[in-house]
């Protein structure tokens, strides 16, 4: 065997030597960073490149952009800015030197010259310019007979490439088609592994809503309206409910702004949906706009897994806003551009999500004043302001008094295990006297008050706040609250700190120094509703 004879055969034995310890490496392969490893170590010091690129092209073979880039010898700042531009931009095929490789069934090996003939216009033609190119090999990737893009050596000076290795090169190409095929398919895999995973924790959040509703102490079926402002109210109600209108419940605190946007929504047609309520004035401004948009894992710190914003966990629905004129003016631009444009970005995420969401809002503050006074968009005011409800308060509809009255009675008597039946005439007359700065939520309160001390059938005393007659103030002599009385009321005014929440960060069990368990357990004991406010 003659001496030329044998380097042929030494060559071929070369090649094979590298293409199975390619194979080998390229079968480990997890991520696109692996690639970086395989390149550097066995490709590099076998061909001499000065630059490696992975190149996928889109189904119809009409775009490219890059997948993996090599670069030993650029400074890491600049390689990172750089590829991180050329990995995000996709190129069209067409009047580029990618029209011949999609085309091309093996490598090919061109000059520069040729490139700056006929090619120069191109941008990646003049970005290689730049970099001082002068050869580039491409090696088609082809899978299961389907072209899914190229492999490129690219070369400062001529003739770094040989023609006689054109096999070795194609195998490479060819191996390198299944790894990145691979890559593609885990790809596929752990996005709907997310998307699955995603779609579980915004389930389980809309049935912990949902449960709630269920569970809520106010219904829309416990609407009281006999006076004529109230059944104008419910008259503009049911007007807007089978619209899409963006809704503004005005009203002082404890009118029943939730319950009327409660009503809206079950007469809607999005009633089959969720409704998901947000007050504004009980969260951190630095945690509303991750309740309102979520956030990705890693956004901030104590960001340890991905979480589900209302807007996502309204979707088809509708978002109660409660306490819009708390809203820090930084977010209301923001939610001025969600309103606007119907999308959202997570934080710490750069997907834009679609947005299908009614917004009812509601305030307690005259947002025309502060609008003039510089604390709220104009903008936002009149993007919210479409369809306004005010809400009369209770000294301007006493004559509902009496039903309110038995309303709340009927709904204690089954929670507090009482039979009180009737009301003396002299309570209806010291109710109606009062001026209610509380409204509802105040006599829901002080009937329950007024319930748990009463010991008969009939309701004939109430202990309203601020009363000149002495004999209708309980003195300390004449009732000793038992320790349930005592437990309730330290419970109920934690669950009004804590706006309701049970659990979790800053709910009454962790104000209360005790478990979850043991606080929902002494709630169902004492007949306490898990959502009160």
């Amino acid at each position: 065997m003659d001496n030329q004879t044998t380097q042929y055969w030494k060559k071929r034995d070369e090649e094979k030597t590298t293409l199975l310890r390619v194979s080998e490496k390229l079968a480990s392969v997890k991520e696109p960073k692996d690639l970086f490893q395989i390149v550097f170590e066995l490709l590099q010091p076998t061909f001499k490149f000065d630059q490696a690129v992975v190149v996928l092209y889109n189904e119809e073979l009409t775009h490219s952009r890059h997948l993996f880039h090599f670069d030993p010898k650029a400074e890491a700042p600049d390689r990172d800015e750089f590829y991180e531009k050329l990995m995000a931009e996709e190129l069209p095929v067409d009047d580029s030197i990618y029209q011949e490789i999609v085309e091309a069934e093996e490598p090919k090996i061109i000059s520069w010259m040729y490139l700056n003939d006929v090619y120069g216009h191109t941008v990646g033609v003049q970005s290689a310019r730049s970099f001082g190119f002068k050869e580039l090999l491409f090696m088609p990737m082809s899978f299961a007979g389907k072209k899914i893009g190229s492999f490129e050596f690219l070369a400062k000076s001529q003739n770094r490439f040989s023609p006689d290795k054109l096999f070795l090169y194609q195998n490479i190409g060819n191996q390198m088609a299944g790894a990145i095929s691979n890559l593609i398919a885990n790809e596929k895999v752990a996005r709907a592994m997310e998307e699955i995973q995603l779609l579980n924790r915004k389930l389980k959040q809309q049935n912990d809503y949902l449960e709630e509703e269920v569970s809520s102490y106010y219904n829309s079926d416990g609407m009281i309206a006999e006076s004529f402002v109230m059944k104008n109210v419910l008259q503009n109600v049911q007007l807007v409910s089978k619209t899409e209108t963006t809704v503004l419940i005005t009203g002082e605190s404890g009118t029943g702004k939730e319950l009327i946007a409660r009503a809206i929504h079950k007469a809607s047609n999005r009633s089959d949906k969720t409704l998901i309520k947000i007050n504004c004035a009980t969260l951190p401004a630095q945690l509303i706009e991750s309740e309102l948009f979520g956030h990705e894992k890693g956004a901030f710190t104590g960001a340890v897994q991905q979480r589900i914003g209302k807007f996502e966990l309204a979707a088809g629905g509708t978002l109660f806003l409660d306490e819009i004129g708390e809203l820090p003016l930084d977010l209301q631009s923001k939610l001025l551009r969600v309103l606007q444009e119907r999308e959202i970005e997570r934080l710490g995420g750069s997907k834009v999500i679609k947005t299908d969401v009614r917004i009812i809002s509601a305030t307690n503050r005259n947002l025309l004043e502060e609008v003039k006074e510089g604390n709220f968009r104009s903008d936002l005011f009149y993007r919210l302001n479409v369809f306004p409800i005010a809400l009369p308060p209770l000294r301007d509809r006493k004559e509902e008094i009496p039903l309110l009255v038995k309303l709340f009675l009927t709904k204690n008597n089954k929670k507090l295990g009482k039979r009180i039946t009737n009301i003396s005439k002299k309570t209806l007359n010291n109710l109606k006297a009062y001026d209610w700065p509380g409204n509802i939520r105040e006599m829901e309160h002080l009937v329950e008050r007024s319930a748990i001390l009463c010991q008969g059938t009939t309701l004939d005393k109430v202990y309203l706040p601020n009363k000149s007659r002495e004999e209708d103030i309980p003195k300390d002599n004449d009732i000793i609250a038992t320790l349930a009385e005592n437990e309730r009321r330290h419970i109920l005014k934690a669950l009004k700190r804590s706006n309701g929440k049970v659990s979790g960060y800053l709910g009454a069990a962790e104000l209360l120094k005790i478990k979850p368990t043991t606080l929902e357990y002494r709630m169902k004991k004492l007949g306490i509703q898990k959502k009160y406010s």
